[in-house]
């Protein structure tokens, strides 16, 4: 070699080594620091009892924006202790969202311990709301340090609206492809594209808006016959087979399931897209079909239907057919076969793909079978005893009617929002959540929620606190409205649990209403995902609504007061202190900061509804009809939007409209008789 040749390369070397060396020092200088987060789905930790591997409250931030962070299902493992160890990977209906403590997951693990009385059986929940198979990826990946023995897969309905989804109206289709995930999961993974994110983050800060559910994923529309939906189904493969073979690298054993979703409801698409006309004829079609009591065509006009549906929150054929074609390579479990086989099956989900507790009783009892012949090769090789029923084993996990009608609660108020509210259905699918919240509110009476706090306080007085149990005891405690006893819980789950947010936002709300009001605030902050302005603005008007409730307005508008000043994006801050000049009668101040709500969050119903009701207090009838309409348009189910406007046109003499209002409250409003 020339020494040119020699010198040229040299520099070259230089060039390279010496930005890599830079970039290296850097990224250990923001690690010693430290900056950013363990880019891991568990974590290590030192406890009373030894070491373990928990879940990562941060891993979210990796994927989401600050306002949409979700977290993981609490959990402890040794990973180390004898026995048998299942892992649940999924999403949110893998999780057992709206109730994860009554999810599959927890019914497995009792299902398994019954059956198997001589070893230990431990099951992780390790999957998570709204992430999809590109997440899952590096969650399969981080699982081997539980050293479990079987993972079950349960995945398929984020694949258009997770992370990595297709963006709406993009030419390309790069972001979709396998390889793009893992790219912006690695330069997310290191510390320096951590920071990088988090610098860019707080530039546009005010564009980050909270967790709407599925209404924010409503603009991706996807035809059937969009060369991006070939590509979804590609990515879904080429991830799958990844998941298993780090399964497999993990020394486990893979049992995949298919995707069930609730039959025969209405597509999500609006009519007026091409997909939207066809999934609407062929959902009235197999509508048809099963009132002349043609089943089996009428389950495949329906499966046709969910398939031809532009907006794409269900696993469809495909992607199930994928998780079949695999049985070759590890043990599949046909879970959609077998709960649309039920005469049952629609009443097994809350929604369209989240299951009720006894949906997910169906769906563990399923994996539990599945996973018997897997057993032997992990040193179980005794014969399960027989299954527990579904009722014992919801005993076991302490569910009663209290939790139903909670959980119905929630499912209630989630179905009156888009993109439900879309649904040709939509009546027919809150009606009967309506009734189901009748029924259990004049069947649930003081006798009945004290002895559900007499249960959860026995089966608390291990420690660490189960945090399933835990968590519904404070909650007991603060209906019952018997606070120190709540606190002395929320304390215990602080402190025995400190790694989970949610237990220190319990925490400071509890030490504002004590009113040790700046440790609450700390709390308070401590309970949000840390990053920019968000988390201490959050918890100001955390305290402040509580403080607002407890009667001492003055400090409840100070809080406010700041948190509009220093970041006047936060709708929230504008609507709460809006609530609080309207308590004080003060409605000139309330109909302005109620309109610079709506200058934030242009959808905010409340905000709507309430400057109706400002506007009806003033005689104002047309602006407080318009106002009331406004509110209907965002949720056309909103119980007091309906009664105000029913006012409004009664005044006026609108009977017959009067007349629709009632009978659409009759559906909606589990509080009319």
């Amino acid at each position: 070699m020339t020494v040119w040749a020699r010198r040229w390369l040299a520099k070259v070397a230089l060039a390279v080594v010496i930005p890599l060396s830079g970039l290296v020092a850097v990224e250990m200088f923001l690690r010693w620091v430290p900056v950013g987060i363990e880019p891991s789905w568990t974590v290590h930790e030192e406890v009373a009892t030894g070491s373990v591997w928990r879940d990562n409250p941060d891993i979210g931030r990796l994927w989401f924006a600050p306002g949409q962070v979700r977290s993981p299902v609490p959990f402890r493992s040794s990973g180390a202790e004898p026995g048998l160890r299942v892992v649940v990977l999924g999403e949110s209906a893998a999780m057992g969202d709206p109730a994860p403590a009554f999810g599959f997951a927890p019914q497995l693990e009792v299902l398994l311990r019954a059956a198997y009385p001589g070893i230990s059986v431990e099951v992780v929940n390790a999957a998570m709301t709204a992430i999809d198979s590109s997440v899952i990826v590096d969650i399969a990946r981080s699982i081997a340090r539980l050293n479990p023995d079987v993972v079950v897969v349960y995945m398929g309905n984020n694949e258009a609206i997770g992370p990595f989804g297709p963006v709406p109206g993009t030419r390309f289709l790069t972001s979709i492809e396998p390889w793009y995930a893992r790219a912006v999961l690695t330069a997310r993974g290191w510390r320096i594209g951590q920071w990088l994110r988090g610098w860019y983050g707080d530039l546009v800060e005010n564009e980050s808006t909270g967790w709407r559910g599925l209404a924010q994923f409503s603009d991706r529309i996807i035809e059937p016959d969009s060369p991006v939906l070939d590509a979804v189904h590609r990515r879904y493969g080429a991830n799958l087979a990844s998941i298993l073979a780090a399964i497999r690298r993990a020394g486990a054993e893979p049992l995949v399931a298919t995707v069930a979703s609730q039959p025969f409801r209405a597509p999500f698409a609006p009519p007026a897209t091409p997909g939207g006309v066809a999934a609407l004829a062929a959902y009235h079609e197999s509508l048809d079909l099963q009132a002349r009591g043609e089943e089996g065509a009428a389950q495949a006009a329906w499966r046709r239907s969910r398939d031809l549906d532009p907006r794409r929150f269900r696993a469809d054929t495909v992607i199930n057919d994928q998780v079949r074609a695999v049985a070759g390579h590890a043990t599949v479990v046909d879970v959609e076969a077998h709960l649309l086989a039920r005469p049952d099956a629609a009443g097994l989900f809350w929604d369209h793909v989240h299951f009720t507790p006894h949906g997910n009783y169906e769906v563990a009892r399923l994996l539990a079978e599945g996973l018997v012949p897997l057993l032997p090769r992990r040193g179980v090789g005794e014969s399960p005893r027989a299954w527990l029923s579904r009722e014992e084993v919801l005993e076991a996990l302490i569910y009663t009617r209290w939790d139903d009608l909670n959980t119905t609660s929630v499912m209630h108020a989630r179905l009156l929002r888009p993109p439900f509210a879309e649904v040709a259905d939509h009546p027919a699918l809150v009606a009967a959540s309506t009734a189901r919240l009748r029924d259990l509110r004049a069947r649930i009476g003081l006798r009945e929620v004290t002895g559900v706090r007499d249960r959860l306080m026995a089966a608390c007085q291990v420690a660490p606190i189960p945090p399933q149990h835990g968590v519904r005891l404070l909650r007991v405690f603060e209906e019952l409205e018997q606070w120190d006893e709540a606190w002395g819980v929320a304390r215990r789950l602080a402190a025995e649990w400190p790694h989970v947010r949610a237990h220190h936002h319990a925490l400071g709300r509890h030490l504002v209403r004590r009113g040790q009001v700046a440790e609450g605030l700390a709390a308070l902050e401590r309970g949000d995902v840390p990053g920019g302005r968000r988390p201490a603005a959050l918890a100001r008007i955390e305290a402040a609504t509580l403080l607002a409730e407890l009667g001492r307005t003055t400090e409840s508008l100070d809080l406010l007061s700041r948190v509009v000043a220093e970041t006047p994006w936060l709708g929230k801050a504008w609507y709460n202190r809006a609530v609080v000049y309207g308590r004080l009668g003060q409605l000139d101040l309330a109909e302005r900061d109620f309109l610079q709500a709506l200058a934030c969050e242009p959808d905010m119903v409340e905000a709507f509804n309430n400057l109706g009701v400002i506007a009806l207090k003033r005689n104002r009838f047309e602006d407080a009809e318009r106002h009331f309409r406004q509110a209907l348009e965002q949720v056309p189910g909103h119980a007091s939007a309906l009664r105000n406007l029913a006012l409004v046109l009664q005044r006026r003499g609108a009977h017959a409209e009067v007349a629709e209002i009632g009978q659409r409250l009759a559906v909606f409003d589990p509080d009319r008789e």
